[in-house]
């Protein structure tokens, strides 16, 4: 799975998308910072999967963009001068939580060769 940082300077999520793809980009997606799907593109290939499946790796695709929002806030808010123990108390995501939630992602492809 892949996260692409949309423009934007720390600190001003408000309104803001975050993306993920599948690395074949198979499927791509944005969310807002709270994980809601905004936009959506499923390439003809991924139709052929059933349709649990595909639910499965859009929720796991929109489970990273989430992750890739939090830390955005993460870096933000230390960048602006909090401790770790205020970005520990608001539950946002560190780095060790976006790469468990790429590789979990990744595995849903790795199980059936992208469709099934």
């Amino acid at each position: 799975m892949t996260i692409a940082d949309s423009a934007g300077p720390p600190g001003t999520d408000h309104g803001r998308l975050f993306p993920a793809s599948a690395r074949d980009g198979s499927i791509a997606l944005a969310v807002t910072a709270d994980g809601l799907p905004v936009t959506l593109s499923i390439s003809p290939g991924q139709l052929a999967a059933s349709p649990e499946r595909l639910a499965e790796r859009i929720v796991a695709l929109c489970a990273v963009a989430r992750a890739g929002a939090g830390l955005h806030a993460r870096a933000a808010l230390i960048e602006s001068g909090a401790g770790p123990e205020v970005t520990a108390a608001l539950g946002l995501t560190g780095r060790e939580d976006l790469v468990r939630l790429e590789a979990d992602a990744d595995r849903l492809w790795e199980q059936d060769g992208g469709v099934r």
